[in-house]
């Protein structure tokens, strides 16, 4: 387990020396994401799940890639965790589970090649129909439940991919705690990208209307309209909705809808404000305002402007 590298000390400090007034201020931010980014990493090595499950099956290799065992099985793939034989070191390897889903596969594979990014998995190779990343040692974001600086250290390191990504065109649409990791030297990690919008695609995935994704954290706009609509400003109502559960340990709100002839729970009110009172009983008076911005109901209201978001987590992280 490993701590914040001088490397990344000197980065965040130039930017926060660049965005608040006085030395000390940014020096003292600077100390308050280490110890956040510590802590994390300490939780995220104590949370390190098992070993994944034997392989029930003759087949050991994928190209370069031999296969050691299941991490998990999805309703669109299996995931292994695999040895690259030219390095030695572990891969994974997602491979669809019908002949349907490997238009999903290879798209993710295209996608992630244009996300060469600290925060984000890396796409090795597609072979046989198989994706290949690499393996992300470390613990899921869910089921944690995260302190109040914790929480700032990984919204920050998600806000930077996010920025990342949207100035590619490309939007996440399924950003949540299942599709991010944490390893063990505090890094915070994003993968699983086959729902992600890319407007380089020739076909997008659905069609007007047609909703796929996860409704507890999607953004209104993608409930009401389908997810054909997706745009920055929704990943970021996504961000929002991500912080607040791993702070509280649940969602702001659930309500039941219908989507598609069938029930759904959803996370914004039918009418009135998003947050009240109630909402934010337990949550520090620092993370008011950007709770408020991030969940905005409408998304021409909704705060989706990477500096003043970055700005506002580092107004909490002072506190």
């Amino acid at each position: 387990m490993t701590t914040l590298s001088p490397a990344k000390s000197i980065c965040w400090a130039e930017r926060l020396g660049a965005l608040v007034a006085g030395r000390g201020n940014a020096q003292r931010l600077l100390a308050n994401f280490a110890r956040g980014q510590r802590r994390l990493a300490k939780r995220a090595y104590s949370k390190q799940p098992p070993p994944g499950e034997p392989l029930g099956f003759a087949r050991t290799e994928v190209g370069r890639f031999r296969i050691d065992c299941l991490i998990q099985k999805t309703d669109i793939s299996c995931v292994y965790r695999a040895t690259d034989l030219d390095s030695g070191r572990p891969v994974v390897v997602k491979e669809p589970i019908e002949d349907i889903y490997q238009y999903l596969i290879a798209r993710e594979w295209r996608i992630l090649r244009r996300l060469d990014y600290p925060n984000i998995v890396r796409a090795l190779a597609y072979q046989n129909g198989c994706l290949v990343e690499d393996f992300l040692p470390g613990a899921q974001l869910h089921p944690l439940r995260l302190s109040p600086i914790e929480t700032l250290v990984v919204g920050l390191q998600i806000l930077d991919a996010l920025d990342f990504a949207h100035q590619r065109n490309i939007v996440l649409r399924d950003l949540k705690t299942n599709n991010t990791i944490v390893t063990p030297d505090g890094e915070v990690k994003l993968f699983d990208f086959g729902f992600a919008k890319d407007p380089g695609e020739k076909n997008d995935l659905g069609c007007f209307g047609e909703f796929y994704g996860t409704p507890e954290t999607s953004a209104p706009e993608l409930i009401r309209c389908g997810s054909t609509v997706a745009r920055p400003a929704s990943d970021y109502y996504s961000l929002g909705i991500l912080l607040y559960h791993v702070l509280t340990g649940h969602y702001p709100m659930l309500r039941v809808i219908t989507i598609g002839g069938r029930s759904v729970q959803v996370t914004f009110p039918d009418r009135g404000p998003m947050l009240d009172e109630g909402n934010l009983t337990n949550v520090p008076k620092s993370f008011h305002g950007l709770f408020h911005g991030l969940m905005a109901i409408e998304w021409r209201e909704r705060l989706a402007n990477p500096k003043q978001v970055r700005q506002l987590i580092f107004e909490a992280l002072a506190h």
